[in-house]
């Protein structure tokens, strides 16, 4: 007889993360349904609410490796472990892997191990390029899994179709989208610049009351995916194809406007400035060593363009390479 806690199905997720954060799930034995209940393994009873804690017979289950590294022990050598990336981006159920050259020539073995480790991938594909062009494109091959770049992805409650190798889009920026979000107020007018496939729009239109959400981008299939997302998630968003330098001067001002384009996104302040209603709040993006420079590059930046500005936040949000982060300043004209 084994240890178990009872709970409803809708509410199952949430106690198994809750179990996770106090020790008490046990990842060695199933979890299991019967009816309208799952039960969830656990180590030992704990503080959970929202079910009950009950025995019940189960099997063993057979461990797996917990991670690419681990599932690759034996199959690479040492040295070779060391050159592994200690992280991949998983889009949906696409996993895109940065892999050294050291290692062109194990790029199956890897590809195949993630397969077989993670069952909810399907795809792996590797990058060959960096992210370039003026549609923000990215170079990938698929070496594994089935063969095709088109996915969709689930964050915070909306869904985003896409393809990967025509579009380009971050999973690791989800709470960061979150972020912004949340600041959006009661009937704001929202602009967001080089939307991509509609990750901002579509999450400010679901979650937050604004009075209107405008979608700027400039790459025609990103543009497609995004009148999809816009659909499937049933929100209200204009979207319009087109750069920025030409449309945004005819479509008025916004209280809020997201620019998310980090490497760039300082040749494009002279077309938001501009747009800023009185009080609005721009969200600008930029590559930096530490919030601080970021905030004082903004602020040199708008002086230039002859608008004094007040940093009302800067934030880490990522990490582009060693020592430099991807850093978002939030500001308002004064």
């Amino acid at each position: 007889m084994a240890l178990y806690f009872k709970t409803l199905k809708e509410k199952a997720e949430k106690v198994r993360r809750r179990l996770m954060q106090l020790e008490a799930f046990d990842i060695n034995r199933k979890v299991f349904r019967e009816r309208d209940f799952v039960f969830l393994p656990v180590l030992k009873k704990a503080s959970v609410k929202e079910g009950v804690f009950v025995g019940k017979n189960s099997p063993k289950i057979e461990l797996k490796p917990r991670s690419l590294r681990e599932s690759l022990e034996g199959k690479l050598s040492p040295k070779e472990l060391k050159l592994l990336p200690s992280a991949f981006d998983v889009i949906g159920d696409i996993a895109v892997l940065d892999i050294p050259d050291a290692l062109s020539g194990r790029v199956k073995v890897i590809a195949n191990a993630l397969l077989k480790t993670f069952r909810s991938i399907k795809v792996v594909a590797v990058k060959v390029a960096p992210v370039s062009s003026k549609f923000r494109v990215r170079g990938l091959r698929v070496v594994a899994g089935e063969n095709r770049t088109v996915t969709v992805h689930k964050e915070y409650d909306c869904l985003y179709k896409l393809d990967v190798a025509s579009a380009y889009f971050s999973p690791r920026l989800g709470t960061e989208r979150m972020r912004v979000a949340e600041k959006v107020k009661h009937c704001e007018r929202v602009l967001v610049l080089f939307a991509g496939v509609g990750p901002y729009a579509v999450l400010i239109a679901k979650k937050r009351n604004p009075s209107e959400v405008v979608a700027v981008e400039l790459n025609p299939s990103a543009v497609e995916f995004m009148r999809e997302n816009v659909k499937v998630n049933k929100v209200l968003v204009d979207i319009v194809l087109g750069d920025v330098r030409v449309v945004v001067p005819n479509l008025g001002k916004f209280d809020r406007i997201i620019m998310p384009l980090p490497k760039d996104a300082g040749n494009f302040l002279d077309i938001a400035l501009p747009a800023l209603s009185k009080n609005g709040v721009i969200h600008f993006y930029e590559f930096s060593g530490s919030p601080e420079e970021s905030a004082k590059n903004v602020k040199m930046l708008c002086k230039r363009l002859g608008y004094k500005i007040k940093v009302l936040d800067s934030v880490i949000c990522g990490n582009y390479s060693p020592g430099i982060h991807r850093i978002c300043v939030d500001f308002k004209v004064v």
